[in-house]
């Protein structure tokens, strides 16, 4: 240490005198203090270290050799992150963009870029298992001998089953359709060229049917039904009312034309999304669902813009949120009053009144938040449920469908 300065001396020498164990206790302050011992130049010598330090290496140049990789041109499955979709799909390596990065070309054409982890190579077993899937459910010829007697059906079933012990038992899935001829099933087809039906192809179809049937269950105001069966809390101060009405988004996936994007941005959810506009009757019987809009209309665009209006007769009453303030003028010009709770001016606070008013409304307007709730029940219009693109076009009859069941379940105010 000879020839350094001391702000190098002094802490070499504190750094030496902290890291040596002391004879009584055998550990070193810093041990005691912190719990495990300073490293030290001196502990880059220790023999233990040194053998410790070519174990690493050997094991880093062994990971280094033997690493993962896959061929050019070679069928693989990659991983798929699409919703709605199967988890892996087939494709074919076209190159490497990386260490352990590839370029996939799916089955549609399209270029993708996929990680070694997310791809499966296919070997012929896999596909050949995969393939044999399809066959129809069958067993040995000894169980399944074309003729037999009354009497001998018994003796030859005993035998089957001792056969059966020393050969393989094959056990296949049939497919959709000759599971149907099996069981005696009409399988869908379409009625101009008798195609089997998919899935997909039934939902699409049948969706709007079902919608067609359960629209007449969403209710039409009535002033005097509504009168007559209002709910106690109504009765005091907001016995006109006659419906409450809110906004309702589902979220979708992004599209992927940008007009599209900035159609469906709500920046109140921070997502794409489709608004809706809701009305129920002030006992929750839902009495009005409008069309889908993008998520960028605001509330006082979709009641203008909508049919709501002919629901509404002169001299109704109709309850919403601060976010309709602007609509108040438009159903004043039809003789309808709305009921809101109290603007609230930045810098200013509210009245005493204007509090216990904002209070009794928001106590009565929770009866279309848990219709909302009712709704947001079923799995495609959860909260985060981020709806594929391809069901937004039967959007509006889901939605139809939802109204209508709502409304014949038990009532939400006992």
């Amino acid at each position: 240490m000879d020839g350094l300065s001391w702000d190098i001396r002094v802490p070499n020498l504190l750094l030496g005198l902290r890291a040596t164990p002391c004879t009584v206790t055998n550990k070193s302050p810093a041990e005691l203090m912190m719990n495990r011992r300073l490293r030290t130049l001196l502990d880059t010598l220790h023999p233990n270290n040194l053998d410790n330090k070519r174990l690493e290496n050997e094991i880093r140049n062994n990971s280094q050799q033997n690493h993962r990789e896959t061929n050019i041109g070679q069928k693989i499955m990659y991983r798929n992150y699409s919703m709605g979709g199967p988890k892996w799909l087939a494709g074919t390596v076209l190159g490497k963009c990386g260490p352990s990065n590839y370029k996939i070309e799916t089955e549609s054409g399209v270029i993708i870029k996929r990680h070694i982890d997310q791809l499966i190579k296919i070997t012929p077993s896999s596909t050949q298992e995969k393939d044999d899937r399809s066959f129809p459910l069958y067993l040995p010829d000894t169980v399944t001998a074309d003729a037999h007697t009354e009497g001998n059906t018994n003796r030859d079933e005993t035998d089957n089953i001792e056969n059966s012990q020393d050969q393989d038992i094959i056990i296949e899935i049939p497919d959709t359709e000759k599971w149907a001829d099996m069981l005696g099933i009409p399988v869908p087809t379409n009625s101009t060229d008798g195609t089997i039906l998919s899935k997909q192809s039934i939902f699409f179809k049948n969706i709007p049917l079902i919608a067609s049937v359960m629209r007449p269950f969403i209710v039409s105001l009535d002033k005097e039904l509504i009168k007559k069966l209002l709910p106690m809390a109504f009765r005091h101060k907001y016995h006109k009312v006659s419906c409450i009405i809110d906004c309702l988004e589902i979220d979708v996936q992004k599209p992927s034309k940008a007009i599209k994007q900035v159609l469906s941005w709500s920046d109140y959810k921070k997502a794409n999304t489709i608004k809706y506009l809701i009305s129920c009757t002030s006992n929750g019987l839902i009495n009005y669902i409008s069309n889908g809009y993008g998520g960028r209309i605001t509330d006082t665009c979709i009641v203008e813009t909508s049919d709501f209006s002919k629901c509404l007769q002169p001299n109704m009453c109709v309850m919403a949120d601060r976010g309709f303030k602007h609509v108040e003028v438009y159903l004043r010009k039809m003789g309808v009053l709305l009921v809101r709770p109290p603007s609230v001016v930045s810098g200013a606070k509210l009245t005493k009144t204007e509090a216990k008013e904002t209070k009794q409304i928001a106590s009565l307007r929770i009866h279309v938040k848990r219709v909302i709730r009712r709704l947001r029940e079923f799995n495609m219009l959860k909260p985060h449920a981020c709806l594929n693109l391809r069901l937004v076009k039967v959007l509006d009859d889901v939605i139809t469908i939802a109204c209508g069941l709502i409304n014949i379940q038990d009532s939400l105010i006992k």
